[in-house]
């Protein structure tokens, strides 16, 4: 008579206790725990950062203006302080 096969279990492939040889225990910097406890006692501080980005650099492009721009450059000399019609 074939014995029956047991299933294997899965604690024998998977051992969820053992430590992974790459894993590292959780660290955080102490500037990053400045800065999380800073935004805990001043919630509003985040909100006034998106404002002050869009006030400086979140700008609308008008792409057909800079084309003009650059279709009027003029090329600069290579060494711009001194004229080359005398030489």
């Amino acid at each position: 008579m074939p014995r029956a096969q047991t299933p294997l279990k899965s604690t024998t492939l998977f051992q969820p206790h053992t430590m992974s040889l790459f894993a590292r225990p959780h660290y955080t910097s102490v500037a990053t725990q400045f800065l999380d406890d800073l935004k805990k006692q001043k919630p509003q501080l985040e909100a006034g950062q998106q404002v002050g980005r869009a006030l400086l650099w979140d700008k609308k492009v008008d792409r057909s203006l800079w084309q003009d721009y650059r279709a009027g450059r003029v090329n600069q000399k290579p060494y711009a302080f001194y004229s080359y019609d005398g030489y």
